[in-house]
């Protein structure tokens, strides 16, 4: 139980990280369009997508390794 906690912890840093990422990278985007400078813009939407898809395939690996996961249920032990 404590590995998967430590792994669930460890995902949800990962995955943190990458939509900070994207926040950033639109919040950046949105801004330099303000500005008209199209090709900053054009750059920060690049690296989005960039962070996206990164994201998107670490997804698909984690659920790819999620199916191969059997849990077995044991019944409780009791005192003798």
């Amino acid at each position: 139980m404590r590995s998967l906690t430590i792994g669930t912890q460890i995902l949800n840093h990962s995955i943190k990280n990458e939509i900070q990422k994207i926040n950033y990278l639109n919040g950046r985007a949105l801004a330099l369009l303000e500005r008209e400078q199209k090709e900053k813009a054009a750059e920060a939407l690049r690296s989005l997508t960039c962070v996206a898809d990164h994201l998107l395939d670490r997804m698909n690996r984690i659920r790819a390794k999620a199916e191969d996961i059997v849990l077995q249920e044991k019944g409780a032990r009791c005192a003798e």
